[in-house]
């Protein structure tokens, strides 16, 4: 029997994670097709795991460029928008405001958590849609194509939805 110790944080991999192969093939064929896919399942069951693995995968293959995004920690849009730019600072020459935010904080390797900060300071209120639709834009002209996971969405979106009692 596998001993299933976690790899990092909330997921499994390398020989830890095994016995998922025809759900791993099913996801890459679904997105290298070019499909969203939600994947839905009770916790604990190893969405994250399959999903991480899949993206492993794409990405050793070179035909595309896998971005794993948590957003379950981000209070509001503007923060999951600096957290997606921030996880996709290989943006550096697709334009647009990534692309300028690196450019502005130099040449020297920025650190991923000081990149989050920049990006977030630079969003608000009014102008998040603009700067979340840059990203994107720069996403979809990517080459190789970007697959973007957000893991924990539903978490995001019922505290985008809720007052924060509930209703």
């Amino acid at each position: 029997m596998h001993n299933l110790k976690k790899a990092g944080a909330n997921w499994v991999a390398g020989e830890r994670f095994f016995d998922r192969e025809a759900e791993v093939d099913e996801l890459i064929e679904q997105v290298s097709e070019g499909r969203h896919v939600l994947i839905a399942a009770q916790r604990r069951i190893g969405k994250t795991s399959l999903v991480r693995e899949a993206l492993r995968r794409l990405n050793e293959g070179g035909d595309f460029t896998g971005v794993f995004v948590d957003v379950e920690g981000e209070r509001d849009a503007a923060d999951a928008i600096a957290e997606i730019g921030a996880r996709c600072k290989f943006l550096r020459n697709t334009g647009g405001w990534v692309t300028s935010a690196l450019e502005r904080f130099g040449p020297s390797e920025i650190e991923f958590k000081e990149l989050r900060i920049k990006l977030r300071a630079d969003i608000n209120a009014g102008n998040w849609k603009s700067k979340g639709n840059d990203l994107f834009a720069a996403l979809a002209e990517h080459d190789p194509p970007v697959v973007l996971a957000l893991d924990e969405l539903p978490i995001l979106l019922n505290r985008l939805l809720t007052d924060g009692t509930g209703e």
